[in-house]
């Protein structure tokens, strides 16, 4: 193998593990979103679980899921500690990860259903 394709061959490793885990991070912040949505009793969890991916993507990520967490917890009234928060975020990319590793999950990163 040439150094060129060398190259190439760890340029596509690096874009499939990017992928992977944006795939991966999207599918945690979904899971997220659908467990606070059950504990905040919301008429409709799939759009809450939309607004939590939602404030998942960008430069601040994870800190931007956690912070509107504890403020829906803190708004509604629901007592969840900000290290059941990241708990339930450890055990959910976990679950996420088997999810991707077993092929269960179809998420195409363009829809939150």
């Amino acid at each position: 193998m040439g150094l060129r394709q060398r190259g190439k061959a760890l340029e596509n490793l690096y874009f499939h593990e990017e992928e992977l885990s944006f795939r991966l991070h999207g599918m945690r912040s979904r899971l997220m979103g659908l467990w606070a949505a059950s504990l905040m009793h919301k008429d409709d969890a799939n759009s809450y679980a939309s607004e939590i991916v939602a404030a998942s993507i960008g430069r601040e990520g994870d800190d931007a899921m956690f912070n509107k967490l504890h403020d829906d917890f803190v708004a509604a009234g629901v007592g969840v500690t900000d290290d059941v928060i990241h708990d339930q975020m450890t055990n959910l990319l976990r679950c996420a990860a088997d999810e991707l590793r077993n092929g269960i999950a179809q998420f195409d990163g363009k829809r939150a259903a």
